[in-house]
């Protein structure tokens, strides 16, 4: 009972229907929300992130596996479809 299902991904913009069944979203204290970035605000977000990455307390270099060249561009994308 309960919880909330996020929409994360845009849908095909030409199809704007969707059918639920809103007796049993109430019944079953059931949200629907959509989100855009997961609601964050790239204004105040992506500077605070910087000066935690510039200050030590934000580890984005064990991120980076491999760094590709522009003209690999269609390996890097294979490489991450295939878990690499």
């Amino acid at each position: 009972k309960g919880g909330t299902c996020v929409v994360t991904a845009v849908a095909n913009m030409a199809k704007s229907d969707v059918t639920l069944n809103l007796s049993m979203l109430t019944l079953l204290q059931k949200n629907l929300q959509g989100t855009i970035f997961g609601g964050g605000n790239p204004h105040h977000d992506i500077p605070q992130l910087l000066s935690m990455y510039k200050a030590g307390r934000l580890n984005l270099d064990d991120m980076v596996t491999r760094q590709y060249k522009l003209e690999q561009i269609n390996d890097g994308y294979k490489d991450m479809l295939e878990g690499r």
